[in-house]
């Protein structure tokens, strides 16, 4: 009864004490509340205040640069593109020029040639007439000088087979030397030729004309043709339109080179009377080449009015319809862009050369366009862009950088005393208030820095104080002076209000635990006496549950030999089944075999009775032989010996057939006593086999029975072992208890021997 009531004042007084402590820590919570933390910053806002402001300075004078840099830029993009686009049009303007040239000097060669033909026109004679006199001869003078004239003559053509008037021989004289010389007068002129209508030249015949090669020229070849080319468009088309032409590039015929025609026609009198041509060689254009060390893919190419290439500095592409050397989509968009008849700038794809930016422009070649092409890489193009975008963009790089250096560096000058007071900021944070701030002058850094050192020289007095206070405190005087309040003026008197609620706080539990500590020391006395008595009793019920448990495990012992006996029965059990199975099969097998002797025996007797009857037969036969044998006389006698021989083994036969028949016929009568047997045996392992299985069946269940008492004996023993262990831990536990409640009477004691040294708020 003591020790209950003791038990439950120490129980009330421990929900008081825990009432108490719980109202203390919620008071404690309220003190320890702080307003929650800045916010993580980021990475701008961690930064100085000087690069900070380097930063944002940079920034702005950046984006100012950056600006007017763009526009710098542009307006130097444009003007270097435009100033580009014209140097490829000055350099498409300079070929067209050079075509020009080319095309107006063999012009020159054919109209040359063209008036020396016209004076044959300009008199009539006739065949066999005196020559008609044309030309005035004078001296230096001035004056006439005669001439005898010439009389009746006629003249034969050198080039057809027919007489002709003296005008006509001198005007094809004329044409024979002036295509010599035509021919001769520049390398790049193929063959020069004339090419009259039906008529034209000499009355009566069809087809007149003459062409002299340079190769012909050598060998004063000249060559003529049949009235077939007045059959060509080339030659209606002059004769329709009466306009030079040029004739777009084609291979000779007989030479196999690449040419292209000037056209001339000749009309005297608004009359068409034939054409002169020129054949001039491809390298005549060799002279439109240009280079540009800025571009080297700079390339110039002539494309003739059928779309063939008549010139290109890549000699591969010569001769080439245009469309097989481009992609279909970009020859596409440049026919597009031709049928306008006007010079543009286009940029097409290129197998090789990837995007080309091309200058066109047509240039008039007779009554026909052709079109000179000025061409290089874009990417060329773009790289004369790029250098200068890249050099005005690395001088705004570099005036930002000098621009931000500058300004950085002018920063850090200025706040240089704000980092010293930073610096002192952070040992203070670390508590080193023994820091020398040292700047005296009157602006806002100065302010800041003796705001700062108030504050070192305020915390250190606060720190001081309360470092007496608390070291009385630990010292367990709870008298210590608190009303001196000259350092904890604002913010700082919570500090002093909590070390006062602190120092009653622990007056009050320092009182608390002195009572506590009497109480423990009574109520360790009873629980050690409980303890030994429970003690004593554990040790009676383990000496009980130890024999128990040894019985138990010579029960299971037991059972474990029961159940190994029963599995071993069991086992000849299932042998003898099995044994007799197999005498059962057996016998089946040995019945069916007397049957296969029973059935063979019987085959047998009736070869045996086989024999006899042959035997019998052949005893007759060796009789009939001694019949004749004895009526031949002397000359049957061998043969009456050998049919005596024959009737005694037909004898012996017929015997050894009859003994074996009956030998055979006892062996059938003791087959059918061992067959009667084996099947009378056959239902005796029958009936044996079902005893087996039944009795297989009941040692199955006793074995069965076995191992659940075997288990239920396992399981018993488990539960007295657990018993056992319980009982065993209570009878330790019991001891430690007894143990503890003596250590614990000692150490309250102690600790009433220790309260008393503290000098509590109550005992002032």
């Amino acid at each position: 009864m003591l020790l209950d009531e003791k038990n439950k004042e120490s129980a009330d007084y421990s929900c008081v004490l825990a009432s108490e402590e719980k109202k203390k820590m919620n008071k404690g919570v309220e003190r320890k509340k702080k307003p929650a933390g800045p916010k993580k910053a980021g990475l701008f806002h961690s930064l100085r205040l000087s690069s900070k402001m380097s930063i944002l300075l940079g920034l702005c004078s950046a984006i100012a640069l950056i600006g007017s840099g763009s526009i710098l830029i542009d307006i130097s993009k444009r003007s270097m593109e435009k100033s580009i686009d014209s140097n490829m049009v000055d350099k498409t303007h300079m070929a067209i020029n050079d075509i020009q040239n080319i095309l107006y000097q063999n012009q020159v060669v054919a109209e040359t040639i063209k008036e020396g033909i016209s004076s044959a026109y300009e008199t009539e004679e006739e065949v066999g007439a005196a020559p008609t006199k044309i030309w005035n001869v004078v001296d230096g003078k001035g004056d006439p000088v005669s001439a005898k004239a010439m009389g009746p003559a006629t003249f034969q053509s050198r080039i057809r087979n027919v007489a002709i008037p003296a005008n006509l021989y001198n005007a094809e004289s004329s044409m024979l030397d002036a295509l010599y010389a035509a021919v001769n007068s520049d390398d790049s002129i193929f063959g020069v030729g004339i090419y009259f209508d039906k008529d034209a030249f000499i009355p009566g015949v069809d087809d007149y004309s003459l062409y002299l090669t340079k190769e012909n020229a050598k060998t004063r070849t000249i060559q003529t043709y049949s009235a077939g080319y007045q059959e060509e468009e080339d030659f209606k088309h002059l004769k329709e339109t009466k306009k030079l032409s040029v004739s777009g590039i084609y291979q000779d015929a007989y030479t196999k080179d690449w040419v292209f025609s000037i056209m001339v026609p000749i009309v005297i009198k608004e009359e068409f009377k034939g054409y002169v041509l020129v054949d001039m060689k491809m390298d005549v254009f060799e002279l439109l080449q240009q280079k540009d060390e800025r571009f080297p893919s700079l390339a110039i190419d002539l494309a003739d009015n059928e779309g063939n290439i008549a010139y290109s500095m890549d000699a591969d592409t010569i001769a080439k319809p245009l469309k097989e050397i481009m992609p279909e989509e970009a020859y596409n968009a440049l026919e597009t862009k031709k049928e306008e008849g006007k010079s543009f700038t286009t940029v097409t794809s290129s197998a090789d050369k990837g995007n080309v930016k091309r200058y066109i422009a047509p240039v008039e070649v007779g009554d026909s366009d052709w079109w000179v092409t000025v061409s290089l890489s874009e990417a060329e193009y773009n790289a004369t862009l790029m250098t200068l975008v890249k050099t005005a963009l690395l001088s705004n790089i570099l005036g930002v950088l000098i621009l931000v250096c500058l300004t950085h560096f002018l920063i850090r000058t200025s706040l240089a005393p704000l980092k010293k007071i930073s610096s002192a900021g952070v040992e203070v944070a670390k508590g080193n208030f023994d820091v020398d701030i040292q700047y005296n002058k009157k602006d806002e850094i100065g302010e800041l820095a003796e705001s700062m050192r108030e504050i070192m020289q305020r915390i250190r007095a606060i720190i001081s104080d309360l470092q007496n206070k608390l070291s009385e405190l630990s010292k367990g005087n709870y008298r210590v002076d608190m009303e001196d309040q000259e350092y904890y003026a604002g913010a700082y008197a919570p500090l002093l209000q909590s070390l006062r609620d602190i120092r009653g706080d622990l007056s009050d539990t320092m009182k608390e635990i002195k009572n506590s500590a009497e109480q423990v020391k009574a109520g360790s006395e009873q629980v050690s006496n409980a303890a030994q008595s429970l003690s004593e009793g554990a040790t009676e019920q383990a000496s009980s549950i130890e024999e128990l448990s040894a019985t138990m495990v010579d029960i299971s012992h037991k059972i474990d030999s029961t159940l190994k006996i029963t599995e071993e029965v069991a086992t000849l059990s299932n042998d003898a089944e099995k044994a007799v199975n197999v005498s059962t099969d057996k016998m089946d097998e040995m019945a069916k075999a007397m049957q296969d002797i029973t059935v063979k025996s019987q085959e047998i007797s009736k070869i045996i009775k086989t024999i006899d009857d042959i035997a019998f037969q052949t005893n007759i036969l060796s009789l009939n032989a001694a019949i004749e044998a004895a009526r031949a006389g002397e000359a049957g006698k061998g043969f009456a010996v050998v049919a005596d021989e024959v009737g005694n083994l037909a004898q012996k036969s017929a015997k050894a057939a009859q003994n074996t028949s009956s030998l055979i016929a006892e062996a059938i009568d003791a087959v059918e006593k061992g067959a009667k047997l084996s099947g009378e045996t056959v239902q005796s392992l029958e009936v044996v086999s079902t005893q087996s299985k039944k009795i297989n069946s009941m040692i199955g269940n006793i074995s069965q029975a076995s191992d659940e008492q075997a288990k239920g004996v396992k399981q018993v023993s488990v539960g007295i072992d657990q018993i056992s262990s319980v009982v065993q831990n209570n009878s330790a536990t019991a001891e430690e208890s007894a143990a503890a409640s003596e250590e614990l009477s000692g150490q309250a004691h102690t600790l009433n021997e220790l309260m008393s040294k503290f000098q509590l708020k109550e005992e002032e």
